[in-house]
């Protein structure tokens, strides 16, 4: 489920807070900008929680995984789409954007295992286990 953009916003930390001040920032700068509010953004370029778990699976035996966390896995392709999207309408303001469903760290890092497998990238790992937060 989605906030709507106009929602109050109380971040919970500095990084929310400093993503948030950058946002305003933009907005005082240069009021017919977009943001777009994304989360867990994945891609085959960069440092991603996706690249790292094709890493961890090649090279280690057993990986152990965040459970109790979850958020919406976001694809950079479809990121792009809906800027694009925004863009091209001329809209500006504030914007949130992700892919559908929603998935704990583990549930992503089991997916992202299983496609890799089937697509033949190399497996070391035979263990995967859920952890809570606490355990990182």
């Amino acid at each position: 489920m989605r906030a709507p953009e106009d929602d109050p916003v109380g971040p919970l930390g500095y990084y929310g807070q400093s993503k948030l001040d950058g946002e305003r920032a933009v907005l005082a700068a240069a009021g017919d900008s977009v943001i777009l509010r994304t989360a867990w953004v994945f891609s085959p370029h960069g440092k991603n929680f996706v690249k790292t778990m094709l890493r961890l699976m090649a090279e280690r035996d057993e990986i152990r995984v965040v459970d109790d966390q979850v958020g919406t896995p976001s694809w950079t392709s479809d990121i792009v789409t809906a800027m694009r999207a925004l863009v091209e309408k001329d809209m500006s303001g504030t914007w949130n954007f992700t892919n559908e469903g929603v998935a704990s760290w583990f549930d992503f890092a089991h997916e992202t295992i299983a496609i890799a497998t089937q697509l033949g990238h190399s497996k070391k790992v035979r263990r995967l286990l859920p952890i809570p937060s606490s355990e990182y």
